[in-house]
C-alpha cells in the first residue's frame, strides 16, 4: 500500500530541517522548531476607516466622507455615532442658515420688488405725505439690560464702520463699495437653570423711508470674540462678543437689534443711522 500525501498546494518546507509540513502547521512535527508567521497581506491591513482619530479630523474638515467613516467604523460605540452625526448636521444647518438673503421687508414682501427696479431700496416718492410726525424711537437701550425667557442681553456698544478690524489682519472685512457695517459687542447671560445654546445673531431692523427692513445674516468672522458658534451656556454664566452685520451704505433711519430666541417686542434700540 503506497502512503497517501497531502495535497501539495496545503504544503510548506520547515525553516529549519526543510521537511514538507501542513502549510497551518505553527511547529514542525519532525524538528519540534516554531515557524516564522508571514506578514498580513495588504487586504488584511487596517483599514482608513477604523482609525479612529483619521475618522475624527475628517468629521471637522470633510464632513461627508467623516461621516461614511464614522458609520464603518467597528470601533465607535453607535451612541458617539449619532451625537457626532447630529452636531455635523446642527452645523451644517447653521452655516446654511447664514447664507440665507440678508434682507426681506416685515410689511410686505411682495410690494418690495418692482417691475425693472434693481435698487435694494424703495424709492422715496412711493411713500405718502407723513401727516403726524414719527414716533419716538422705543424699546431697551444700549447698556441696558433687555429680558428674554432665556437670557438677559446688554448690547455695551454699537457702532457703524466702513470695514471692520478684529485684530487679526486675516480675519478683517476690508471696506466694500455701497455697503458698510453695524457692529455690536454684546453679553448675553444665561438666566435658567440648565445649559442651553445660543442660535445666531438674531436681526437687525431700520425703518427707512417708512418701511421696516430686516437684516437677519450676520457675517461670520473666524476670530476670537467675533460671532456665535452654537455656544453653549451653564446656568447664571455669561459671554461676551462682537456681532457685524453688513448694510446698504444709502439706508438711514432708526436701528434695532432683536437677539436670537428673543420674540415679539424684544428688541434694543441701537439708535438713529444717518
Amino acid at each position: 500500500m503506497t502512503e497517501q500525501r497531502p495535497n501539495v498546494s496545503d504544503e510548506k518546507y520547515c525553516e529549519s530541517c526543510g521537511g514538507a509540513i501542513s502549510k497551518l502547521a505553527e511547529i514542525c512535527p519532525k524538528c519540534g522548531v516554531r515557524q516564522p508567521q508571514k506578514p498580513l497581506s495588504s487586504s488584511q491591513k487596517t483599514k482608513w476607516y477604523e482609525k479612529t482619530i483619521l475618522v475624527v479630523i475628517l468629521c471637522i474638515i470633510l464632513f461627508p466622507v467623516g461621516l461614511y467613516g464614522l458609520w464603518r467604523n467597528s470601533s465607535i460605540r453607535t451612541g458617539w455615532k449619532i451625537g457626532i452625526s447630529v452636531l455635523v448636521a446642527v452645523w451644517v444647518l447653521f452655516v446654511f442658515t447664514q447664507d440665507s438673503s440678508p434682507s426681506r421687508t416685515s410689511n410686505n414682501s411682495a410690494s418690495s420688488s418692482s417691475g425693472g427696479s434693481s435698487s435694494t431700496a424703495p424709492e422715496a416718492t412711493d411713500v405718502p405725505e407723513a401727516t403726524e410726525p414719527p414716533p419716538a424711537p422705543t424699546g431697551v437701550g444700549l447698556g441696558e439690560v433687555l429680558q428674554t425667557e432665556y437670557f438677559d442681553v446688554t448690547v455695551n456698544e454699537a457702532g457703524l464702520s466702513n470695514k471692520v478690524e478684529t485684530g487679526n489682519e486675516f480675519a478683517d472685512l476690508q471696506a466694500e463699495p455701497g455697503n458698510r457695517f453695524i457692529i455690536l459687542n454684546a453679553t448675553f447671560k444665561n438666566t435658567g437653570n440648565e445649559s442651553r445654546m445660543l442660535f445666531g445673531a438674531g436681526s437687525i431692523f431700520i425703518n427707512y423711508n417708512g418701511k421696516d427692513y430686516e437684516f437677519s445674516k450676520a457675517e461670520m468672522i473666524l476670530a476670537d470674540g467675533w460671532g456665535l458658534m452654537l455656544e453653549e451656556l451653564n446656568p447664571l454664566t455669561s459671554t461676551t462678543t462682537n456681532l457685524v452685520f453688513k448694510i446698504p451704505e444709502e439706508v438711514s433711519g432708526d436701528a434695532y437689534w432683536q437677539p436670537s430666541r428673543a420674540s415679539g417686542d424684544e428688541k434694543i434700540f441701537l439708535g438713529t443711522l444717518k
